[in-house]
């Protein structure tokens, strides 16, 4: 996926975490960013199976999740499910709501698509060429607390700059940022968690900021019989230029 279109979909997703605000039921949250981690020392990485399988165009996969979303440590956490898939032809598949998969965004043939099954219609826009992809390399393995238990995980990230004005209004301005992504595993090898974090890097010598988290707690995964519905548009589907709310 490029980069822009991540980093795009992060705004996204955090403008409605802001403007919905929603509530866990316990009131809890769960920030994977400042989670202490384990001073252990690991053989090796635990995860791996789950990075090389869920990363890259040629990649086959379909998995459910139950997804928490915030876009900082003081922000409530947005619940919702999603549903992503790759179907080893390049084409990727995310689809989310409130209480089961509804909303289909489709990436594929250099072009997105937007799908509402509900309405039977869809949006279409060209994507543009950003140049650089998301390029996750290992960083470590370790552990973290997450729903009052302790995961093993594999840390992956890569470092991109984007440019944006200063107080001013006219001077150019370039910041760093990080995307790192975990895969959290039981003590038997299942992947329970992915966790996915950006944060703009501190100034400094300060701490990273987090401008945005994600938890997406699998509750299935396929790597072979992917639904392949869930990649099409139907035929009867009609494209419209906007989708009704």
């Amino acid at each position: 996926m490029k980069k822009a279109i991540a980093i795009a979909l992060s705004v996204c997703m955090s403008f409605a975490i802001s403007a919905c605000g929603n509530k866990q039921e316990n009131g809890e949250t769960d920030s994977a960013q400042n989670q202490t981690q384990s001073q252990k020392t690991f053989a090796g990485r635990v995860a791996d199976e789950y990075h090389k399988l869920l990363e890259g165009d040629d990649a086959v996969y379909y998995y459910e999740a139950n997804v928490s979303e915030q876009m900082d440590e003081e922000s409530e956490p947005m619940e919702s499910v999603k549903a992503e898939g790759r179907n080893g032809e390049g084409t990727l598949v995310v689809a989310t709501g409130e209480s089961e998969p509804e909303l289909r965004e489709i990436e594929k043939d250099d072009a997105y698509y937007t799908i509402d099954d509900s309405q039977k219609a869809y949006t279409k826009d060209e994507l543009e060429d950003y140049g650089e992809e998301i390029e996750l390399e290992y960083v470590t393995t370790s552990e973290m607390e997450l729903d009052g238990k302790t995961w093993t995980y594999d840390e992956y990230q890569d470092e991109y700059e984007l440019e944006g004005f200063g107080e001013d209004g006219e001077t150019v301005e370039v910041d760093t940022y990080f995307y790192k992504k975990r895969y959290l595993v039981d003590d038997k090898g299942d992947l329970y968690a992915i966790v996915i974090l950006q944060e703009q890097k501190g100034e400094d010598g300060e701490e990273n900021q987090l401008i945005y988290q994600e938890i997406d707690r699998i509750t299935k995964l396929e790597d072979k019989n992917v639904p392949e519905a869930f990649f099409e548009i139907p035929e009867d589907y009609q494209e419209v230029e906007m989708l009704d709310e």
